[in-house]
């Protein structure tokens, strides 16, 4: 069980439990991704925030991703958000 715990199923795990705990809008999702994401990236060399930074806004941004990501797979799929 040891070797197929990689650092992809680790994030994985990290991501549901830290979407579990957060009580992010539709809306808050979307004014960070546009707004924020591109500040982000300009002050970080073009980098991706992820769950593991250490600034809160990066952590918050990088649930954003992640839940307009969610929530736009899951629209193709069924046609509803």
């Amino acid at each position: 069980m040891s070797k197929s715990l990689t650092p992809e199923v680790f994030r994985a795990i990290q991501f549901s439990i830290e979407e579990q705990r957060s009580d992010m809008t539709i809306e808050e999702a979307v004014i960070l991704v546009k707004n924020y994401l591109p500040k982000y990236k300009e002050e970080h060399h073009g980098a991706i925030p992820s769950l593991s930074d250490t600034e809160p806004l990066a952590k918050r941004i990088a649930l954003a991703i992640d839940f307009v990501a969610k929530k736009k797979r899951e629209y193709q799929r069924t046609g509803k958000i």
